[in-house]
């Protein structure tokens, strides 16, 4: 499974680069990648700012372990505990800093990204609240709803061109988490 999840990321990036020489026009060979993943699981400690639990870590590491060769050039969490937590191992592989960024401002934060890092990929990590809004804003549309509070395993890939519609790829990574609305609904239906 593990594996699989794998050969998808890095075969995704592989047609990134196949399409960014090959088949698209010069003024829109700089598509940037953009990979948005929510927290990893954190600790019910009853505060406003909780750390990751141990399994959290865990999957903190295997998103590091996932993208150790996908060539990042920054990553960016919001300030508190659980998102930093979870970009650190990865930036900690790439050499990078954590950068940080305010949830509530993705529009203008997600400009300044595309501006600053065109034909680049970047690592973005958000809340169950805000990773949606991002790919929302990215794809310019509303498809993507809120995560589960429970949900921690989806990762969500933009190839964002410099025109036209991104294409948004959703995968899921390390020990799956229940999507708790999915199964609200289905057990609804059943009864």
């Amino acid at each position: 499974m593990k594996k699989n999840i794998i050969f998808s990321i890095i075969f995704l990036f592989f047609l990134t680069s196949i399409m960014q020489g090959a088949i698209l026009p010069d003024e829109e060979k700089n598509i940037t990648t953009i990979i948005l993943v929510r927290h990893a699981e954190k600790t019910q400690d009853g505060t406003s700012d909780p750390p990751l639990t141990s399994e959290g870590k865990a999957r903190a590491q295997e998103l590091a372990y996932i993208l150790k060769h996908v060539p990042l050039d920054a990553v960016y969490s919001t300030p508190y505990k659980r998102t930093q937590q979870t970009a650190l191992p990865t930036a900690e592989a790439h050499s990078l800093q954590v950068f940080s960024y305010k949830p509530g401002e993705e529009e203008n934060f997600l400009k300044k990204i595309l501006s600053k890092h065109t034909g680049g990929n970047v690592l973005i990590i958000g809340h169950s609240n805000t990773v949606q809004v991002l790919a929302n804003h990215l794809s310019g549309s509303t498809q993507f709803s809120p995560l589960d509070d429970f949900t921690y395993d989806n990762i969500f890939i933009a190839s964002v061109l410099q025109k036209g519609h991104p294409v948004i790829t959703r995968l899921r990574f390390g020990e799956h988490t229940p999507e708790l609305s999915k199964a609200r609904k289905s057990n609804s239906n059943r009864e």
